[in-house]
This record gives C-alpha cells, structure tokens and sequence, in this order.
C-alpha cells in the first residue's frame, strides 16, 4: 500500500495490562503516545476524533487490539514506502526496548 508521507499510522502494544498506542506521523517518527485500561476505552477514543488520535488514518497490525472494528488496518508488510517503514520499524523497537526496560525497573523493586 502505498500511503502519503504525512499519513498518522497508530501502533498498539501492552505494558502491564495497559494499552499504549504510539501515534506515527509518516516518515516523520513518533507524533505522541496515549494510554489505556482496555482496548475498547482506546476503540471509544480513536471514534471520538479527539486529541492525539483525531487524525489517524490506520492501525498497524503489530501489537495488542488487532481488531478494532470499522477501523482501517494494515500490516508491517503492506507498507510500500521505504521511508514510512523505517519509521514504524523503529518506533517498534522503541517500544520493545520500553518494555524492556520497564520489567527491568519493576523486577528491581521486587528485590
């Protein structure tokens, strides 16, 4: 698919049973992060068109919340542009190395 440079993509992913969607202006990277107690309280915000997510064109189908109804979706693959790409794959890896480092800290409060 390809998708015009400015197109905001929302990333989803869980962190201790919180929803954390990660809005992604193009190839321009990270525009700003939300969080939610469920997928539905994040389905109920991204219908209201209101704040971080008022623009969002599609969900990318990597994470948590994988079907959110009458929502466009994609998949990492079916992005065309290069330039996107690079920045859903490294906005990926941010979050995984978050989460990381998340555990990390709470593992340590546990000792």
């Amino acid at each position: 698919m390809n998708l015009k440079k400015e197109t905001r993509l929302l990333l989803v992913s869980e962190i201790d049973g919180y929803i954390v969607g990660v809005v992604i202006r193009g190839y321009a990277g990270i525009e700003g992060v939300s969080v939610y107690r469920s997928c539905f309280e994040l389905y109920n915000a991204l219908l209201s068109k209101k704040g971080i997510l008022a623009e969002v064109n599609y969900v990318v189908e990597v994470g948590s919340c994988r079907n959110i109804n009458n929502i466009k979706a994609l998949r990492l693959e079916d992005i065309e542009d290069r330039d996107i790409k690079k920045a859903v794959e490294e906005t990926i890896r941010i979050i995984e190395l978050a989460k990381l480092r998340f555990r990390q800290l709470k593992a340590m409060q546990i000792y």
